[in-house]
């Protein structure tokens, strides 16, 4: 069986498993979103899912279900702001490298690891939190930042 055939693609280009609980890619010819929502149900974004050039991704909206991000999910992405749900418990490597337009970060109280790379060159980067449920902060998580970022725990 090929793989194309247990997949659907929304109108915006992006590609779940028929099932509805991956989010597999997105068709950077097609994806024209300044703010998408994840729907409910999805519980993985697969590494570089979202890895394009040129996107005009500002916002994204993620589901309650959601529990685990592949690496490079908003590579060098215009983010402005990031608010991921409860239930995750790892920020991935590279999650957000190069998004130099983002100024907020919000945990949820169930992060237990912020990987390698994760907020590197986030250059305008002003607010994060760190909730108490933090175990692990890799050294090069939060490397590069230009702007003076205020880390609260929560």
């Amino acid at each position: 069986m090929n793989i194309k055939d247990n997949l659907f693609t929304d109108e915006w280009g992006v590609t779940y498993t028929n099932d509805g609980r991956t989010l597999m890619y997105v068709d950077s010819n097609r994806f024209t979103c300044e703010e998408y929502s994840i729907p409910e149900g999805v519980e993985e974004v697969m590494e570089n899912a979202f890895l394009m050039i040129g996107s005009r991704l500002r916002k994204v909206h993620f589901p309650s279900t959601l529990r685990r991000l592949g690496c490079n999910t908003f590579l060098r992405y215009p983010l402005v702001e990031l608010e991921l749900p409860e239930g995750l418990t790892e920020v991935p490597d590279y999650m957000c490298e190069g998004c130099c337009e983002l100024k907020r970060v919000v945990l949820p109280s169930t992060i237990k690891m912020i990987m390698h790379g994760a907020f590197n060159c986030c250059k305008q980067l002003q607010e994060i939190n760190l909730p108490e449920s933090i175990e692990d902060i890799d050294g090069s998580a939060l490397r590069f930042l230009e702007a003076n970022y205020i880390a609260t725990e929560t």
